[in-house]
C-alpha cells in the first residue's frame, strides 16, 4: 500500500507517462504542436499564471472511493487495519498559442488516456506502491455549477476542460497501537 507520497506520486506518473508518449508519438500531417505536460498546484493557478504550451493537470478533490473491493485486513483481522481508500479527481485542460493547438492537445490526450487508462508499477514509482497495484484513470463527471466554481476559484479565464478520476489509490494506515487504552487521570479508580 500507498504512503503519504503517493497523492502527488500518481499526478506526476500521469504528466510523465504522457510527455514520453507524446515526445515519440507518430502525428498526422506536419503540425505537431509543442507540449509540455503540467502537474500544478492551486498556488500556480493564481495572478495570472503563464503555463508553456501544452496540457495542465490540476487536481482539484480528494474524496474517499466507493469503487473500493474487499481491503486487506476487513476479513476480521485485528492486526492490519484496511487502507484508506481515495479516489483523485484532476481537471486536465490544454494550454496552448490558438484554438487548433489546444483542440489537438486535448483529443490527443482523451485518446491518450482511454488507449492506456491504467498507471501500473512502471508508472508509479516511489510513494510505496506494491509491484502489483495499479491506478485507472477514466473521465469523470462534473457539473456545469461546478465546474464554473472552480474556474471562478482560480485566476485564468475559462478554459475548455475535461475531469478526470485517478482510482482507487490505497494509502496504508498505522498499525493499530497496542496495549490498554490511554484514560484521563481522574478515571483511575
Amino acid at each position: 500500500m500507498a504512503d503519504v507520497r503517493a497523492i502527488h506520486v500518481v499526478g506526476d506518473a500521469l504528466v510523465t507517462r504522457l510527455g514520453q508518449t507524446f515526445a515519440g508519438s507518430a502525428w498526422p500531417g506536419n503540425d505537431k504542436p509543442e507540449c509540455k505536460f503540467q502537474l500544478v498546484g492551486s498556488a500556480e493557478l493564481v495572478d495570472k499564471p503563464t503555463f508553456v504550451k501544452g496540457v495542465v493537470f490540476f487536481l482539484y478533490r480528494v474524496q474517499q472511493s466507493q469503487h473500493a473491493g474487499q481491503s486487506p485486513g476487513s476479513r476480521g483481522s485485528h492486526d492490519i487495519r484496511p487502507p484508506l481508500v481515495l479516489d483523485l479527481h484532476f481537471l486536465m485542460f490544454p494550454w496552448g498559442g490558438n484554438s487548433k493547438e489546444e483542440s489537438y492537445l486535448l483529443a490527443w490526450t482523451m485518446r491518450e488516456l482511454a488507449n492506456r487508462p491504467v498507471l501500473g508499477p512502471g508508472d508509479l514509482v516511489g510513494g510505496g506502491f506494491a509491484d502489483d497495484e495499479a491506478v485507472h484513470v477514466t473521465l469523470g463527471e462534473l457539473s456545469n455549477e461546478d465546474l464554473m466554481r472552480i474556474w471562478d476559484a482560480i485566476d485564468p479565464p475559462y478554459r475548455i476542460s475535461v475531469p478526470y478520476i485517478a482510482r482507487v489509490v490505497q494509502l496504508g494506515l498505522d498499525a493499530p497501537p497496542t496495549g490498554a487504552p490511554v484514560l484521563p487521570p481522574d478515571s483511575a479508580a
